[in-house]
């Protein structure tokens, strides 16, 4: 059965998720300078030599439900030969709560403050969400993340 037009206008004015979208119309003037750092040359030439184990600058937003948001720090878990070919990156959030009873967090240091790298909150973004260079982990750091990473979705 085909579907009516009046079945596609109401498909238009919302998502797949019900939630209300509205087009881009390139937003009001003061966004356009945050639009070209964000999605111009300068931020393509930052994306062009993502490695794995860099931690950088990301924006998560918007999440859903108990998926970590904002602007943070995450750690990019995915392999180099992928990183230099997609345009997706798969990241660890890092947070700055620390649950040090909780296994699926690794405890590291960030630009020199205590922070939680949080593999349960593993996902795949877009490299357009990923910002400057903040570091990378340790050699060890990098060992014991492979190893959360294998030990919680590993078979």
């Amino acid at each position: 059965m085909a579907a009516s037009p009046e079945d596609w206008r109401e498909w238009a004015a919302t998502d797949a998720d019900g939630l209300e979208s509205a087009p881009w119309s390139g937003g009001p003037r003061s966004k356009v300078a945050e639009k070209r750092a964000a999605y111009g040359p300068e931020a393509v030439r930052r994306q062009a030599d993502l490695k794995r184990y860099e931690l950088r600058w990301a924006v998560l937003d918007p999440g859903r439900g108990a998926e970590m948001a904002k602007t943070r720090p995450v750690v990019i878990v995915s392999r180099d030969e992928l990183n230099s070919r997609l345009q997706t990156v798969t990241v660890c959030p890092v947070t700055s709560r620390l649950h040090p009873a909780w296994r699926s967090r690794l405890p590291v240091r960030v630009a020199g403050r205590p922070g939680e790298i949080a593999v349960d909150q593993i996902r795949t973004v877009a490299r357009a969400r990923l910002g400057k260079r903040i570091g990378a982990l340790t050699v060890g750091e990098a060992a014991a993340l492979r190893l959360l990473i294998t030990e919680m979705y590993g078979e």
